[in-house]
């Protein structure tokens, strides 16, 4: 019985283990990105080629947004 105990705290314990190191590798390619920067070549040729404003919301997304404002008065 206290073997059998003993290898459920060792699986446990190796389960946090790996759940702390995906943890801390999720957050240091967070805080890489963050402050990740563009060569200034980069960023003259965005700016000279994309003078046009892009649509980021499609008419699905506007209708939900404007049942959410709906429902969200009413709450």
């Amino acid at each position: 019985m206290s073997m059998n105990s003993s290898t459920n705290e060792d699986q446990n314990i190796q389960s946090k283990h790996y759940v702390c190191k995906r943890v801390l590798s999720y957050s240091a390619s967070f805080f890489k990105q963050l402050i990740l920067r563009k060569q200034m070549g980069l960023l003259q040729v965005e700016i000279d080629t994309d003078n046009v404003l892009r649509r980021s919301v499609t008419p699905i997304q506007m209708i939900g947004i404007g049942i959410g404002s709906i429902i969200g008065e009413y709450d």
